[in-house]
Parts: structure tokens; sequence; C-alpha cells
């Protein structure tokens, strides 16, 4: 009898769910919200026929300094020809995964432009953003990942975290849950639109003052150079070389107060510029790393991110330039 209870309350609940679920959030399956918003662009795009001429990806550093809908006017190029989907958060060895796994098979780029920084090398940080990405329940490797996605037929399973979060169950009670499935247009999906929410100048110094934190208290904390992350950056160029697919490293443009947060300083900045431009030289793939200064400290918001006018039409133009003028460039898209 308990044992029929029990099979009786599931399938109550089972149904319950299901007769809700268009109420409920969209799960997050991925590693950010904005990665699965990513997901689901690159899957429409790749239903429609659009592959991608150039892909940028790197953390919000290039999320937020790159422009994809300026290169293409810069290069004459139709509004789908251009992506930018660079993942916050991440690192080499998320890139990695990210990349080969989920953007190279639906965009199919002709060349991946990756900006990058010491951040993105890090093994010294308290956190490893690939811990999150290889938690995430698409993500997941291994016997039991393929178990958990298979038990996403269950709709108890699959939206298990928002029927835990009281949070969400107001929201989904409201109208207002989450779907990172957007409707927008063909030449808006896989980009980012450069932009921030308004801020008053105090909101503003606050921000920049727990910005400064986390850039020195965590993502440059104890910096070194990781074998792992170092290991990823070479896999990943190789994998793409293998492919095809033109790569070109970017140094991201950084404003003077980034350097010092480095615990040995500037130094230590310049050192690791030095050996990853060697590292890419060797890779055999085009390095574009003087861009560094090339911002005036006034155009940038906080110790990383450009503001969205000068990263539109400064920056973006002079990186689209750079590339322009790679050797190869002409012989890759010849009009």
């Amino acid at each position: 009898m308990f044992v029929v209870a029990m099979f009786a309350v599931i399938g109550v609940a089972e149904a319950g769910v299901r007769v809700a679920e268009s109420r409920l959030p969209e799960p997050l399956r991925y590693f950010s919200g904005q990665s699965q918003s990513v997901i689901n662009d690159m899957d429409v795009l790749a239903a429609n026929g659009v592959t991608s001429r150039v892909t940028f990806v790197g953390t919000s550093m290039v999320r937020r300094d790159v422009d994809a809908a300026r290169v293409e006017k810069e290069l004459k190029w139709p509004d789908t020809s251009a992506h930018n989907v660079a993942l916050p958060g991440s690192q080499t060895t998320v890139v990695q995964r990210w990349l080969l796994e989920e953007v190279v098979p639906r965009l199919k780029p002709r060349v991946v432009v990756w900006g990058i920084s010491t951040l993105d090398f890090n093994s010294g940080r308290p956190d490893h953003p690939i811990d999150q990405y290889n938690a995430a329940r698409a993500s997941q490797q291994g016997l039991f990942g393929s178990l958990d996605r298979g038990l996403e037929t269950s709709a108890l399973s699959e939206h298990r975290d928002a029927l835990r979060d009281p949070f969400e169950l107001k929201s989904a009670a409201q109208g207002t849950a989450t779907k990172y499935l957007q409707q927008k247009s063909l030449k808006a999906r896989a980009t980012w639109r450069l932009e921030y929410d308004s801020k008053t100048p105090e909101q503003l110094k606050k921000m920049k003052a727990n910005h400064l934190l986390t850039v020195r208290d965590k993502q440059l904390k104890d910096f070194q150079v990781g074998d792992a992350e170092l290991q990823a950056f070479r896999e990943t160029v190789a994998a793409l070389q293998r492919q095809g697919i033109n790569v070109v490293i970017v140094i991201m443009p950084v404003p003077s107060d980034y350097l010092p947060l480095h615990p040995k300083g500037e130094a230590q900045f310049v050192q690791w510029q030095r050996q990853i431009t060697q590292e890419a030289k060797q890779l055999n793939v085009s390095v574009i790393d003087d861009l560094v200064r090339s911002m005036p400290d006034s155009a940038f918001r906080d110790y990383e991110h450009l503001w969205p006018e000068p990263a539109r039409e400064v920056f973006t133009p002079k990186l689209t330039a750079r590339l322009k003028s790679l050797p190869w460039w002409s012989t890759a898209f010849p009009s």
C-alpha cells in the first residue's frame, strides 16, 4: 500500500507540474542564464541556416567591448555575419568547452577572435569557473551527467530547481517567471547590445569600489598562469586549426588602474603578455597585442570594461581595422 501510495503521489505531482509548466521558469541547464540565452539564439540561427564569418569569444571584456553589429558595418557585411558569444565569468578552461562543444557546431565560424587578459589564465583565484560549468546539467560529464539529463523527461526533474525555490514559484504565479528563449530578429541573435542600466554618480562610485574587490580579491588573487588554463588555451587553438578555422588572439584593453591589482603589480601583467604572445606565435596564430593601452582611462566604466560609446565607436573600429590588415584576411574574405 505504501508503494502504491508513493507512486500515486508522484504521478499526481508529475501531472500537476505538467499542467503548470508553461508558467514555470525555463529550467537553467547551462553555466549561466546568459549562456543559455546564447545557446537558444545559436539554435535558432542554425535552424535558419545562418553561419558566422567571425565569432568573438572570451570573458565579459569581450562581451562589453566588442560590438558585432559595428564590425559588420565596418566590413560592409550582411547583418548576420558576426557574432559575439563571450561568456562573462569564464576562463580559458570554460571557453574550451563552450567554443568546441556548443559554439562551433552551431555557428560554424570561419574565424574565431578570442579576446583574453590575465584573469583568463589565473589558477590562484579562490573559485574556478570551470567547476560551475562542469556542474551544470547540460554540460555535466560522465555517466551521472548522462543519467541526470535522461531524467529531464520527467517534468518534476526538469523543473526541480524552481519547485524548491519559493521566489521562483511566486514569480510563476505572478506570470513573471524567467524565460531565456527570447523573441527577436536573426540579426540580434548571438550578439550583445552594448548598454548598461542608468546609475547615479554615487551608485557608480559604489559599483566601482565593489568591482575593485572582485578583481583584486578573486579574479587576480594570487595570480599565476595555471597549467590547466594554459593547456586549455593551447588545445582550443589546435582544435580550431584542425577544423580549418582561422584564429586571432587579441589581448584586450585595460585601464591603467587594472595593472597594479596584480599581486606583483604591472610587471606581472607585462610578463604574462610576453608569455602569451609567444605561446600564440608558437601555435602559429595571429596575435593582436598592441591594443592593451589603446583606450584612455576615461573610456572605462570600471576596472575592466569600456563604456558602450567608446566600445562601439572607437575600440570596435580599431579592432576591425587590425583584423582587416592581417595578411590572410583578404584570402579568407575575398569580397
